[in-house]
């Protein structure tokens, strides 16, 4: 477990030092950093793997990622808070998820037909997918802490 900085060894790290850490946020280029690291470069690795191997089993394993990380924070979230914590979830993940469902969604679809070639609806569709992809982690870098922010005073 994780101690705040100049705490006793009895406390630990807790959501309300996750909401104070969010109240005093600023993005800068070093989180947006951070962001692609984490989102992008496993989603691309999703791609290359699914391309490779030319079988939706990579997309399978990415969906239940996915959704074992969305519901893990959900999951936290009410047990901390309650309801108020899922309302506060739709304004950590909400913004994003616009992006990256639709993007998981043209990567399916993308896979549906795999042949000996690709078809340029695929070659499409995967520059589709890459596009929202790196959209949805701009838009979880610039909007996310602002609207949790937002959430955290207006519910808590």
């Amino acid at each position: 477990m994780l101690m705040t900085q100049g705490s006793s060894p009895s406390t630990f790290f807790c959501q309300s030092d996750y909401d104070r850490f969010i109240l005093d946020f600023t993005t800068d280029s070093g989180f947006f950093i951070y962001l692609f690291l984490c989102r992008c470069i496993p989603f691309y690795l999703l791609i290359a793997l699914t391309f490779k191997t030319r079988r939706k089993i990579f997309c399978h394993l990415y969906f239940w990622y996915i959704g074992f990380i969305y519901g893990t924070v959900g999951l936290l979230s009410a047990f901390e808070y309650g309801i108020t914590g899922l309302i506060l979830c739709i304004f950590r993940l909400l913004p994003q998820v616009c992006f990256y469902v639709p993007a998981l969604y043209a990567t399916w679809r993308m896979t549906a037909g795999f042949t000996d070639h690709l078809l340029s609806i695929n070659k499409r569709l995967l520059v589709i997918g890459l596009l929202l992809w790196t959209i949805g982690t701009a838009v979880e870098w610039a909007f996310n802490p602002v609207l949790l922010q937002y959430g955290i005073q207006l519910l808590l």
